[in-house]
């Protein structure tokens, strides 16, 4: 067995291959170094997890069996995020922005320390199980298969060695019992990849009449205060629907509509949505009397707008110009809250008041109906005309 006593640093060809560092402790050790490296000192997490695999490879057997000590099954859910991570890789060495977290190994040897704490020797058939950042390191096996460049990409490691499995076990339940993930909502308005985000962005940027007044983080508006006019999530999903119509609430990925690239795609959400902050905003800021700023509402003013994204149209006046005909059909709109809106976008409370109900997805086709479908009962319920007399 080797030991810090007995080896010789001057000559580790014969026990493994020294990785330098930095020192923690007794019993952690930090590494940064390209996956082409780790590549050669880890095991794929996906063909440990392959049974057939693991009968004629002791060494995947050997991953398998401290895998099932301290992490979850590699199960086809984890296997399905590690293919979209090892996308995210990709696009990291292309230049994207983002970053990936350590990946913290973990080993219940101890390992050598050299006497001046910056190198461990890891011996060649030392079998390291992560704790934290399995799927990133099936990931980059992936990546790496896909793109051999991104074998090149620093990659930070932690390794944890000389500690009993249940300190590695109570890492793994540590990490995830205490991590609390961000709401989707909250982290979506954070992604600079989705061109819709990054639409609603330059439209702020853009326009003086509506920088300030989204709520970027959090994913419910207030229902008191009238210095917002919507969160990100919201006018997120109307830009879904501003793209592709009123079925851009079921639209988790963001995708263009065709033939407008994402320059092109910008400058027509600041034409409608500009505008239409413009008209409506008022009433979009006093949710506690209003209607206008609900999710449903938001995606059916979102989806009205649909006709400035024709391709077909690229002159900015004319674009204007329909944007402006689109919003002539919100004249004589009662944003106020009250019975002509049940079953729309409020639902009534007990004390005889009115409160939001329905989101996007279960109310946002039939706000849109209603503001824009003028056979519909609603479409003359929320403004107050005389319905349609019947044939005799």
């Amino acid at each position: 067995m080797v030991t810090e006593e007995t080896i010789n640093w001057d000559d580790t060809e014969s026990y493994g291959q020294v990785v330098s560092g930095l020192y923690v402790d007794e019993n952690r050790f930090v590494a940064v170094m390209p996956f082409s490296r780790l590549e050669r000192l880890v095991t794929n997490p996906m063909l440990a997890s392959n049974p057939k695999l693991r009968e004629s490879n002791s060494t995947l057997s050997e991953y398998f069996k401290l895998h099932e000590e301290i992490q979850r099954a590699f199960d086809k859910g984890k296997k399905d995020n590690a293919v979209s991570y090892s996308d995210y890789i990709i696009r990291l060495k292309g230049g994207a922005n983002g970053d990936t977290p350590t990946i913290d190994l973990y080993s219940p040897k101890k390992l050598p320390l050299h006497q001046g704490k910056n190198k461990i020797l890891w011996p060649y058939d030392l079998v390291a199980v992560p704790f934290d950042g399995e799927t990133q390191l099936a990931a980059r096996f992936l990546a790496a298969n896909s793109d051999i460049e991104t074998k090149a990409m620093p990659v930070i490691v932690t390794i944890t060695h000389g500690k009993p499995v249940e300190h590695a076990r109570q890492c793994f339940h540590d990490r995830n019992a205490f991590q609390r993930r961000a709401a989707v909502g909250v982290a979506m308005a954070m992604d600079t990849r989705d061109p819709f985000i990054t639409a609603i962005r330059k439209l702020e940027e853009a326009d003086t009449n509506v920088r300030g007044k989204i709520l970027w983080r959090s994913r419910q508006m207030p229902q008191k205060g009238k210095d917002h006019v919507a969160t990100a999530s919201f006018l997120r999903t109307a830009t879904a629907c501003f793209a592709h119509g009123i079925g851009g609430v079921q639209m988790p990925q963001a995708s263009l509509p065709e033939g407008i690239s994402e320059e092109d795609f910008a400058r027509r959400t600041q034409i409608w949505f500009g505008r239409l902050i413009e008209k409506v905003g008022p009433y979009m800021q006093d949710r506690e009397n209003y209607v206008a700023s609900s999710p449903a509402i938001w995606a059916a003013l979102g989806a009205l707008g649909k006709p400035v994204c024709d391709p077909q149209v690229m002159d900015t006046t004319m674009l204007e110009n329909v944007a402006d005909g689109l919003l002539a059909k919100l004249d004589g709109v009662d944003w106020k809250k009250g019975g002509h809106w049940i079953g729309i976008a409020v639902k009534q409370t007990n004390d005889g008041g009115y409160s939001f109900a329905g989101g996007a997805k279960d109310s946002g086709s039939i706000a849109y109906k209603a503001l824009t479908d003028a056979s519909e009962h609603n479409f003359r319920q929320i403004r107050h005309l005389q319905p349609v007399a019947k044939a005799a």
